[in-house]
């Protein structure tokens, strides 16, 4: 995840299936995908306020992590 400067805040590490996560000892992408929308919230949790811009461009890059091939 990145805030809005492109600094990296966390890695989350996953696998497409639930056997592949627990051999590599991480998440399945589900599980990453619910843990990184709410590290996502924080910020409107905690009182901060992004601009619409500034939304849609964290939304793109958001989107562009979770891409599979």
């Amino acid at each position: 995840m990145l805030d809005a400067n492109g600094q990296a805040l966390v890695y989350i590490y996953a696998r497409e299936t639930k056997a592949e996560a627990d051999i590599a000892k991480v998440l399945t992408f589900d599980e990453a995908r619910r843990v990184a929308v709410n590290v996502a919230k924080l910020p409107e949790l905690l009182g901060a306020q992004r601009n619409e811009r500034e939304e849609e461009e964290y939304l793109m890059r958001f989107g562009a992590l979770f891409h599979t091939r």
